[in-house]
């Protein structure tokens, strides 16, 4: 069963501080500091989605929900569709830092196949019984270290050097920029957990397609 995830956004300060194992980003400004819009910018209508990259849920929407929604509204123009990390634990942190380092042209492949291969790098069977026996403070260190080796690999999967992605992830401008969109969300949008949908700039109850494709007739 999926599920709606909470958050105590101040452990993850505490876990991006934490990752010391990489050096400075080198990737472009622009793209390190803003939204990636997929689709016309100019679309009438703008949806946001608030997602986790350990979420259920999320992978569910990836999967089933995005392709019909790009289909009918985004490949013809009338949506314009921003993605916002959401992390909702330190499972989260290696593979949202990384869709920061991996290029603008590739944020959103990169992003797809992080869902597609989430057993590849995320064994959450694993964290959640290591976690009851160890606290989770411990298990969040080991596993963030695994996941970012794992992580690494997908990198490498959508074309960024090797070198790229050395120089990459601790950049704290790039942890700002992850932690001030979250916080962004909770204190606009009242954002608790994920998948969340924004249609422009209206919180939605539900994220299955025909509660999307309802919000999105309301705004033609």
């Amino acid at each position: 069963m999926f599920f709606r995830k909470m958050i105590k956004l101040t452990a993850l300060v505490v876990t991006l501080t934490a990752v010391n194992s990489f050096t400075a980003f080198a990737g472009d400004a622009d793209f390190m500091n803003s939204d990636q819009i997929l689709g016309d910018v100019n679309a009438p209508i703008e949806i946001i989605e608030y997602a986790s990259t350990s979420c259920g849920a999320c992978k569910l929407f990836e999967k089933e929900i995005f392709p019909k929604l790009k289909k009918k509204y985004i490949d013809t123009g009338k949506v314009k569709f921003i993605y916002r990390s959401y992390m909702l634990n330190g499972l989260d942190v290696a593979p949202t830092v990384m869709t920061r380092c991996v290029g603008s042209k590739k944020f959103y492949p990169f992003l797809s196949l992080i869902y597609k291969k989430s057993q590849f790098w995320l064994d959450q069977a694993s964290f959640e019984k290591m976690a009851a026996a160890e606290g989770k403070t411990l298990t969040n260190n080991l596993f963030q270290k695994y996941s970012m080796q794992r992580v690494r690999k997908l990198a490498r999967m959508v074309g960024v050097s090797k070198k790229k992605i050395e120089t990459c992830s601790s950049n704290p401008k790039v942890q700002k920029y992850i932690l001030k969109t979250q916080q962004e969300g909770i204190k606009k949008y009242n954002i608790t957990g994920t998948p969340s949908i924004i249609v422009n700039g209206r919180y939605i109850e539900g994220f299955q397609f025909e509660d999307i494709e309802k919000a999105i007739k309301s705004e033609m």
